[in-house]
Order: structure tokens, then sequence, then C-alpha cells
């Protein structure tokens, strides 16, 4: 789709045919179109999602276990990521981690701590 944001042309993909079908195709024209209409450039507006998609809580935490795996034993790392599963992964992990405030995650380890 090609569209104009800030005096300057610029394109859109919105998918190959066979994965993305016509109907679906015609749905993303129609957000694309709208997000122009309201001043904001669709390619910046999937790059910010796909971005915020990535620094989730989870993500972040795995990316530091991968970090950690040169530091600490594979029986350390398998406790931790175990606990981070229990505990904190099914109240933040798809959270978006500049989302997460001190008083969340101290509410999260406390309920932790209670399970003892």
């Amino acid at each position: 789709m090609r569209y104009w944001h800030s005096g300057v042309e610029r394109l859109l993909t919105l998918g190959a045919y066979p994965d993305v079908p016509l109907k679906r195709a015609r749905e993303k024209r129609d957000e694309a179109r709208r997000l122009v209409a309201d001043g904001i450039d669709p390619n910046a507006h999937r790059r910010a999602e796909e971005t915020a998609k990535a620094s989730t809580f989870e993500a972040v935490a795995l990316e530091w276990f991968e970090l950690q795996k040169k530091r600490l034993s594979a029986g350390t790392i398998s406790i931790l990521k175990s606990r981070f599963e229990s505990y904190l992964f099914s109240y933040l992990g798809d959270r978006p981690i500049q989302a997460i405030t001190a008083q969340e995650l101290l509410r999260v380890l406390r309920r932790a701590e209670a399970r003892g």
C-alpha cells in the first residue's frame, strides 16, 4: 500500500497472497488508512508494536537467563527458570517491562513469599 506521511511517500507491505488472504489484506489496509488519517505512520506504529512485544517481562527475563549461562551452572539456571515460571511469569510475563511498577513487582513477590 502506498501512502504519504509528513510529505514523504511511503510503502507498507500487507503480506504475501497465499499467507494473507485478500479479506485480511483489505482489513490491514483499512487499519493503515485510519492510522494515516490520524497522523500516525503505519510503519512506525508496526515497529513500535513489535518492540513492545519483544520488551515483555518474560522476554527480558529469558534474555537475562541466556546471559547468565556463562556465569551460573545449568542446575542453578533450571531452578531459577522454574521459580520465575511459577511465581512471576503467570502474573507479569506478558506485561511490557516499562509498564511494571515497583508496587506491582513487590505484590507479586510477596505472593510468592506467602506460598513458601
